[in-house]
């Protein structure tokens, strides 16, 4: 792969946030089921609600990107590497 063969930077920003986001929508949904307050559970479910609402419709933005743009070649790496890719 040349060193200008990559995916555009629209797609990995999306993805770059996608990933910093996982966390604490797990974290927020963890700690909610575990906290004893009930105000307070309550609380951190709706910013969890929320987070999810946005990492959908940052998904949805992200698959349309992904249909809309044009990505680099396959790599051609050694044949292990391509059956490999091929089974994910």
């Amino acid at each position: 792969m040349s060193a200008d063969a990559h995916y555009p930077w629209s797609l990995r920003a999306l993805h770059a946030a996608m990933a910093l986001l996982v966390l604490p929508q797990w974290a927020l949904g963890f700690v909610s089921e575990r906290t004893a307050d009930d105000t307070t559970a309550m609380a951190l479910l709706r910013w969890h609600f929320q987070l999810g609402v946005l990492l959908a419709a940052l998904w949805l933005l992200r698959v349309g990107t992904r249909a809309a743009t044009v990505v680099p070649p396959p790599h051609a790496g050694a044949r292990w590497q391509r059956r490999m890719a091929r089974l994910v």
